[in-house]
């Protein structure tokens, strides 16, 4: 299967999971970022016409599981150019909404492949809020490399890959001016971060659900603490 076949394969599941509810499972060997495997699955209610009898009151029903996808992306070639495409549109939005966030303002610098904030961003989430200073420079390193093949370019946006890596060098540990009220941040906690930032932009759930189990498993070697 290459890239394009398994993107179409996504998007049969992005039509299914508008109607039924759709469960991911991420699994594989965590020091290698390409050996991955996704299980979606929808589970419908058995048909009382077609099968056997409704439950009696108060016992449990039954349910069907399909699986709609099972592929381990090792076997799938996500090539380089893929990856700077796709990182390339998340980090052209600057000041564009996604979902309900604007996305950070950046630069590239001239022939480099990371890029730097512009300007102070801050976001504000439940109980304190959070700052990615002017000057950072995003280099990725905390995003596994089949996280770019899980998000859709429809979903894209800067903000949630460019606060894991903020968060992921430092160790969960920022100067004390950006973050109020101060907090450290455990490695789960940052992961968490990073899914809600996820669903706020408007990544679909169950790609963020994939794309947080991801970097659960894949990303524990990018964390400086």
């Amino acid at each position: 299967m290459d890239i394009q076949e398994l993107e179409a394969r996504f998007k049969e599941i992005d039509e299914r999971a508008k109607a039924e509810s759709v469960e991911v499972k991420v699994e594989g060997d965590a020091d290698s970022y390409g050996n991955l495997r996704v299980s979606a699955r929808r589970t419908a209610s058995r048909r009382s016409d077609t099968e056997a009898p409704p439950p009696a009151h108060g016992e449990a029903g039954s349910a069907q599981t399909e699986t709609l996808l099972d592929v381990d992306l090792e076997n799938v070639e996500v090539p380089d150019e893929y990856v700077e495409r796709k990182i390339r549109a998340a980090f052209s939005i600057e000041e564009e909404t996604v979902g309900l966030l604007a996305g950070v303002k950046v630069l590239q610098p001239a022939a480099g492949k990371d890029y730097e904030v512009v300007e102070d961003y801050t976001y504000a989430a439940d109980d304190y809020q959070i700052t990615a200073p002017k000057g950072f420079v995003y280099d990725r390193a905390s995003i596994p490399r089949v996280f770019w093949a899980i998000i859709d370019k429809d979903d894209l946006s800067n903000v949630p890959p460019l606060f894991h890596d903020l968060l992921y060098r430092n160790g969960g540990r920022l100067p004390q001016n950006l973050v109020s009220p101060y907090r450290t941040f455990e490695r789960v906690a940052v992961d968490d971060l990073f899914l809600e930032l996820m669903l706020k932009t408007g990544v679909r759930r169950w790609r963020a659900k994939a794309a947080y189990q991801a970097v659960r498993r894949f990303g524990g070697s990018a964390w400086q603490g």
